[in-house]
């Protein structure tokens, strides 16, 4: 197996020992620690016994399990680096017998408080969480294979032009997944902003015809048929989109090309610095598809070490990339005047609608004065158009406001803003840094904050996905 593998870790090595000396425990203490480091659920071949041998099979589970394996506890309130343990119970030479049969069972994270859940719904928030994670990486990893997706375009975004990424396997494999990662992305929003908009509208013409039953018709149910034949429309589009799960592609797909953005800006530049540390500070857990993501992302950079880079080479770097983010938020793409735009578009709509509603029930009022002393039938005849207006606007204010808040353009302009302000404060920094360890700092504290700010905004799209009803 040895001599088949391409890449390893030597474990002896870690602790700079022969496995003759007395440390030899140590070694398998830092093997058990690799294995925890590198794993996204662990496979535990045990018989169940617990044990107080540092190295051992029941010590290397519950590391991995609360995630307080060296140099990997957790500082603060963030989430441990855990994982799941698939536990295949086998006796040993003393405890087996002809009649013992293998069992096997999940054992779930937890903080080491009484082998609680880390999740307040228990294991089986957890195992759905796994799961989903599991089957969100298969599905990219599909997509992947399908799109057979080419670097050279992905390189010319993130990088440098002149820079010699292919001499690096790694920044070659981490820049096609970019490319994967960056177009199953766009191509899910576009997916799912068409069937929020069509939902809104199909809902919008619902409540119209619905409303047009009883003032306005009197003979026969139409509009009533005509709003449920619309209203099961908007709800066969919504099924459709939660079967395609464009919401979980769009925002997984971005969230993994932003994190890979800063990872490939920091092997690029030499900088060692891993990523899923950041993500499990931002309460993104190793269980999910993008925590385990970040975890692959760096494994690929542990095992495999960047060439050392130049001075002059982590400026080129560190320029692009503040460059590149600086026209993104308030450049070419300009996405803050995008966002605050729609944002004031929408609000304006939104109020304009509940004001014209205000005075349709101000103009009711009036009609129905003028007309109750020819009748009562006459004055409802005379406001039977303007209640239907009323309610119509303030119907449709409800939807603006329902899809604004589902869209989030406000937020968006807002943490865009901060961001701008982070890669403008970067790059007067950068003429500052004149080392390279202070080049690389830098860099490291600018990818941090990037990291934090896509984690925010997963957060912030993950509570907003398409529901109905609104």
């Amino acid at each position: 197996m040895l001599e088949a593998s391409t890449r390893m870790l030597n474990a002896s090595g870690l602790v700079g020992s022969s496995p003759d000396t007395a440390e030899r425990p140590l070694i398998y203490v830092n093997a058990g620690n690799e294995i925890c480091r590198l794993s996204h659920a662990l496979l535990a071949i045990w018989d169940g016994h617990e044990s107080d041998r540092p190295g051992g099979t029941a010590d290397v589970v519950a590391l991995f399990r609360s995630g307080r394996f060296e140099n990997s506890a957790r500082a603060g309130l963030s989430f441990p680096d855990c994982g799941m343990v698939f536990h295949i119970q086998v006796g040993t030479d003393s405890t087996m017998s002809s009649r013992t049969e293998w069992r096997n069972h999940t054992l779930v994270p937890h903080l080491g408080d009484g082998e609680k859940p880390l999740l307040p719904g228990g294991e089986h928030a957890l195992h759905d969480r796994f799961e989903n994670g599991v089957s969100a990486l298969d599905g990219f990893n599909r997509r992947f294979k399908e799109r057979e997706a080419k670097p050279d375009g992905a390189a010319k975004e993130v990088l440098p032009l002149k820079f010699p990424w292919r001499g690096d396997p790694v920044l070659t494999r981490w820049l096609t997944l970019f490319s994967t990662a960056d177009a199953n992305s766009y191509a899910a929003m576009k997916r799912r902003h068409r069937a929020l908009k069509t939902v809104v509208i199909l809902f919008a013409l619902s409540m119209m015809a619905t409303l047009l039953y009883g003032g306005l018709v009197s003979e026969g149910y139409w509009p009533l048929t005509l709003g449920l034949v619309l209203l099961g429309s908007a709800f066969l589009l919504y099924l459709w989109h939660r079967h395609c799960k464009d919401d979980e592609i769009w925002i997984g797909c971005r969230g993994l090309s932003e994190f890979l953005r800063v990872a490939i800006s920091w092997r690029a530049c030499g900088a060692q610095e891993p990523i899923h540390h950041v993500i499990a500070d931002e309460q993104i857990l190793p269980v999910d598809w993008l925590g385990m993501a970040a975890r692959w992302i760096d494994n690929e950079g542990r095992i495999t070490l960047p060439h050392e880079s130049s001075k002059e080479t982590a400026e080129a770097v560190a320029n692009h990339w503040i460059s590149s983010q600086i026209d993104y938020f308030s450049g070419t793409k300009d996405k803050i005047a995008h966002h605050g735009k729609q944002a004031r578009k929408f609000g304006r709509t939104s109020a304009i609608l509940i004001g014209l509603a205000l005075v349709v029930d101000v103009l009711t009022m009036i009609l129905d004065q003028v007309f109750s002393a020819q009748g009562r039938d006459l004055a409802l005849q005379a406001t039977a158009w303007t209640m239907y207006g009323y309610w119509a606007l303030l119907s449709l204010a409800a939807v603006v406001a329902a899809y604004t808040g589902i869209m989030a353009h406000a937020e968006h302009e807002s943490e865009y803003s901060h961001a701008l302000v982070k890669f403008r404060i970067a790059r007067a920094g950068l003429p500052e840094a004149s080392s390279l360890v202070a080049r690389h700092d830098l860099l490291i504290r600018l990818g941090k904050s990037a990291l934090r700010e896509t984690a925010g905004w997963v957060r912030l799209h993950l509570g907003r996905p398409l529901r109905l009803p609104f």
